[in-house]
């Protein structure tokens, strides 16, 4: 996952590219209302969890350690979604699936 710049209908060379995260473990990413902040999935810890990354404003790079927003490790929690995301001002709304089955056993008459 990168932070590129675009002006003038140009993205900036990949060697200007700003990384975030884990190369290897990140899925859907979203901004924060003010563009200080990158929301995103991973599965640094084994999980896909919600992470954020804060961003200096000045130059959009990390500013801190990426600290977890929502683990989703319980079973009980669902899987996060890749689509359906919703931001407010002080509210980010995802979609989790949860995948259950019974086994019912009839006694044949």
């Amino acid at each position: 996952m990168f932070i590129a710049s675009a002006k003038g209908g140009r993205i900036a060379p990949e060697r200007e590219w700003i990384p975030i995260g884990d190369r290897l473990f990140n899925g859907r990413n979203w901004w924060s209302p003010n563009g200080q902040r990158l929301y995103f999935l991973s599965r640094r810890d084994g999980f896909w969890c919600i992470w954020s990354q804060r961003l200096d404003p000045a130059t959009m790079k990390p500013a801190g350690e990426i600290a977890i927003l929502r683990h989703l490790h319980e079973r009980s929690a669902g899987s996060p979604q890749t689509f359906g995301y919703a931001m407010s001002a002080d509210h980010l709304y995802f979609p989790l699936a949860e995948f259950k089955g019974n086994i019912w056993l009839a006694e044949p008459r």
